[in-house]
């Protein structure tokens, strides 16, 4: 029943995790520059929607990985990516990075982001209930009425970080 099916199941299944690494590797560190983009659109009280849209776009592949392991974490990386929420914090960055870790990726894997806006985590930590801190900081904002526009900006940014096009 073909090529696939004269594989052993446990050489299939180590293949599936190498490739499974990977995309969390290269999505982990999608998600990891876009959460530096919104600390950089709070520091500098800049527009954040289009960062936030296409960190959206990569943190939706890893998701379902992540919430598997850190819920709680799961939780704050789509709050954060929530199109109708305003940035409210210049430590997405480094509450990403924590949250990604839990993943099984290495920072070597991960390598190093240039440019970081605000590189000091120390004593920085994931809030306990995210859901409850999310209700609580950062308002609603007007970003979703632009998420179709975004959506578009969100497919080339895919390519770029992924391609490095």
């Amino acid at each position: 029943a073909g090529a696939a099916s004269s594989v052993p199941a446990a050489t299939r299944a180590a293949q599936y995790e190498i490739v499974k690494k990977q995309i969390l590797v290269i999505y982990s560190q999608c998600v990891l520059r876009y959460a530096n983009f919104l600390d950089g659109a709070f520091i500098d009280g800049s527009e954040y929607a289009d960062h936030q849209a296409e960190g959206q776009a990569f943190w939706r592949v890893i998701a379902p990985f992540v919430k598997e392991v850190n819920a709680n974490g799961a939780t704050f990386l789509e709050g954060i990516f929530d199109l109708s929420r305003e940035t409210s914090e210049k430590t997405h960055y480094c509450r990403a990075k924590a949250i990604l870790s839990d993943l099984g990726v290495t920072d070597a894997e991960i390598g190093t982001l240039e440019d970081i806006r605000y590189a000091n985590c120390d004593g920085v930590e994931v809030p306990e209930d995210a859901t409850e801190y999310l209700a609580t900081t950062g308002t609603v904002s007007g970003a979703s009425r632009f998420a179709a526009a975004f959506s578009i900006a969100a497919v080339g940014a895919a390519a770029v970080c992924v391609f490095g096009l």
